[in-house]
């Protein structure tokens, strides 16, 4: 399955009203580590900044898009918990992000690693960033993953699949922002904009 058959019909539609062509989407498949976290922080910064000019006003996009991400006083990030814009776990999932796409970025070093390497980095020299991670991305895990005949402790699960399920929080982001932006929609203009993705992507639609 390519990585667009991944994104369902409202994640596309909040994609295509980030002006973000699918071609971006298709090319993460092909990207190595480093290009895979600068573009997925990248695509979340975008989101996050859709989300809060919605929440307050059209007018004040350049305003959110120049503010920081992740600056602890007045970052974006501190407007999305404050408001509840999206849960916790998906918050903490982004405070995570933006510290590996900076350890990224300024460290050349970091590179080679690569998400996995970086990970077990952390754990090697004992960081409290690795436990964040593995209870962020492993939360919904049992200690013990059982892996045909084997058993695999969680850390080691997650660490192995870490782009994978990086994908998945950045999918499941994706998701809570648009149904959040899109609250205020009567019952009605839900129904309908729900039947016409559905006929969309069944083919059925017939705009002439």
């Amino acid at each position: 399955m390519g990585l667009l058959q991944q994104f369902n019909a409202f994640q596309l539609k909040l994609l295509s009203e980030l002006s973000i062509s699918e071609d971006f989407l298709n090319h993460l498949d092909q990207d190595d580590d480093w290009s895979f976290i600068v573009k997925i922080h990248s695509l979340m910064e975008i989101a996050i900044s859709y989300s809060l000019q919605n929440n307050f006003r059209v007018e004040l996009a350049d305003v959110f898009n120049k503010i920081d991400m992740n600056n602890k006083s007045y970052g974006k990030m501190v407007f999305v918990r404050k408001l509840g814009l999206i849960e916790r776990k998906l918050c903490d999932f982004i405070d995570l992000l933006s510290e590996m796409r900076n350890d990224f970025v300024h460290d050349i070093r970091k590179i080679e690693l690569g998400i996995a390497g970086y990970l077990l980095q952390l754990k090697s020299n004992k960081s409290d960033r690795y436990n964040r991670w593995i209870e962020t991305l492993g939360a919904s895990l049992p200690a013990q993953i059982q892996m045909r005949d084997n058993k695999i402790p969680r850390d080691e699960f997650v660490v192995t699949i870490a782009r994978a399920i990086i994908l998945t929080f950045a999918l499941d982001t994706l998701m809570s922002i648009y149904m959040q932006t899109n609250k205020r929609l009567s019952d009605r203009e839900w129904e309908l904009q729900l039947m016409r993705l559905g006929e969309e992507q069944l083919g059925l639609h017939d705009d002439t």
